[in-house]
């Protein structure tokens, strides 16, 4: 099997003096040891800067345990790209499933041998952040992404002004779905649900959509009646929404190469699982769905196949324009809710943030309510992780759990 590896070695500054150092190396199926690229990640990041051997070990032993994971991932036969392309395929999104994976194991009993402590996973988060942020400066990696600096200024011990230039979560600039250590800490998560009344919340969102971004009302409807993610709305064709006994289905396809040819693997437009997604409400989403082709009609747009297009371009529409609209309408929803005075509302929707990923989670949130099981839950999601067997064997119930689900839950339009 296939392993990175952490490796000490001794290097030599001068004649008569030396330093110890640390690399992170690849052994393959025979036993060789070759050297890795990404060992100029420790060095320019942790070495170069001065940082002890103990933190460039940390960091190294971090990236490795990642690494790892995604050559298990390949062997089970789960990333035929990165078997095809390398390392140079990784994704947010693959860094995102580690994780989560790590923050699963902090929600374990202190008993359970896998559990691991909340500020151990931050440390791992950190350290893969900067990873991130060196593998975008070197364009190592085929998937483009956004990183941003931030100057933040504080007062010191002396009462002295400080600055000091920080690195912004990776994950959240990109809006990827993760999931981070719940006790302890120090990053703020983000609302999942709009709550026990989500069904009236749901219908006024998408009435709000429907008067300040007519554009993209129906993907945001997709995205709460359907758990669609943002990169998959926007990878929509026209002709990717079906009927099929009276079911609403989206055809979830990556069509980047169709739709942005020229945007390269932007994280933003990137489809993380294909499949024929069955959504809620099939009589609201029919008629967004004829709102959304006269609004198309009304643009002029001719050029585009693309079921979500720009007013200013006449393209598709980006992840990142999508969600730029999005932040509208929740402005506006929010504004609404004050001028109706309510206020405890108000409250719940402001305790945390949230962007447009929200509607995954009340897709979820509801078909749990509506009695679907974990399993069934997990396919209705189109959720990578479930294993072939339980396909077959849940796959009937799922269907006559989905029938009864979608004859009971109803949203007024």
């Amino acid at each position: 099997m296939t392993r990175a590896i952490v490796r000490e070695f001794e290097f030599r500054i001068r004649e008569d003096i030396t330093e110890r150092a640390i690399a992170i190396a690849i052994r393959d199926k025979s036993g060789l040891v070759m050297p890795s690229p990404l060992s100029n990640f420790i060095k320019s990041e942790y070495t170069n800067k001065g940082l002890s051997l103990q933190s460039q070990k940390n960091a190294a032993e971090t990236i490795v345990r990642m690494i790892n994971y995604l050559y298990e991932r390949i062997e089970d036969g789960l990333e035929e790209e990165l078997r095809h392309y390398g390392l140079s395929a990784i994704t947010l999104e693959h860094a995102a499933q580690y994780i989560t994976d790590r923050s699963y194991c902090t929600r374990l009993n202190k008993e359970h041998p896998d559990r691991l402590s909340s500020n151990y996973v931050l440390s791992e988060i950190i350290y893969i952040n900067n990873f991130f942020y060196w593998l975008e400066r070197q364009k190592f990696l085929k998937q483009n992404y956004k990183v941003q600096m931030e100057k933040i200024n504080y007062i010191g011990l002396e009462n002295n002004k400080i600055s000091r230039t920080v690195k912004l979560n990776v994950f959240d600039l990109n809006d990827v779905e993760i999931l981070y250590p719940k006790k302890n800490s120090s990053l703020i998560s983000k609302l999942k649900d709009f709550g026990e009344n989500r069904e009236s919340l749901i219908s006024d969102f998408i009435l709000t959509a429907l008067r300040v971004e007519p554009g993209i009302a129906l993907g945001i409807a997709l995205e709460m009646l359907g758990g669609l993610r943002r990169g998959e709305v926007v990878n929509l064709m026209q002709s990717s929404i079906k009927k099929r006994n009276n079911i609403f289905v989206v055809e979830i396809r990556d069509n980047q190469k169709e739709l942005f040819s020229a945007s390269n693997y932007s994280s933003d437009i990137q489809v993380k699982n294909e499949r024929d997604q069955i959504c809620l409400c099939t009589d609201l989403l029919e008629y967004l769905y004829a709102h959304h082709l006269k609004y198309l009609y009304k643009i002029n747009n001719k050029k585009s196949k693309g079921l979500f297009i720009s007013t200013k371009t006449n393209l598709p529409m980006s992840g990142n324009n999508f969600s730029e609209r999005f932040q509208k309408v929740k402005n506006e929803f929010l504004e609404g809710l004050l001028e109706k005075q309510d206020f405890e509302t108000y409250k719940t929707l402001i305790s945390k943030p949230w962007s447009t990923h929200i509607g995954r989670g009340i897709f979820t949130n509801t078909l749990l309510k509506l009695g679907i099981t974990p399993s069934q839950l997990a396919l209705l999601r189109g959720d990578k992780s479930i294993t072939s067997a339980l396909s077959y064997v849940d796959e009937y119930s799922m269907i006559q759990a989905v029938k009864t689900a979608l004859n009971e839950f109803h949203i007024d339009y």
